[in-house]
């Protein structure tokens, strides 16, 4: 009978045991999967990151394109009303000197 009984606690001693360890093996794999996640979670936050900087990136291009075509376009438009002021200036002038010519005589 201590035989049977000895052999019942050994066999509680080793399912303790056993338990421990597999505690041991589930929180060891849970901080394995933990980092592993984490590491995913990093990696994709990473990856947004950049996404966004490239995203950023090529916006500032567009508008330092634009910038420069609305830059062009604004010389252009400046040298043109430049241009009809002179025009007209010149039109002008020549009105009135015709006008003094036909009032006065030359």
């Amino acid at each position: 009978m201590k035989e049977a009984l000895d052999r019942i606690h050994q066999a509680e001693l080793d399912n303790e045991k056993k338990r421990q360890e597999t505690i041991a093996k589930v929180k060891d794999y849970q901080v394995r999967k933990d980092l592993e996640i984490q590491a995913f979670v990093d990696e994709l936050k990473n990856k947004r990151v950049q996404q966004i900087k490239d995203e950023e990136q090529k916006e500032q291009s567009q508008l330092e394109q634009e910038k420069t075509l609305l830059l062009k376009e604004s010389e252009q438009m400046k040298k043109m009303y430049h241009q009809q002021y002179e025009d007209r200036h010149e039109r002008i002038v020549r009105e009135i000197l015709e006008r003094v010519k036909q009032t006065y005589g030359s």
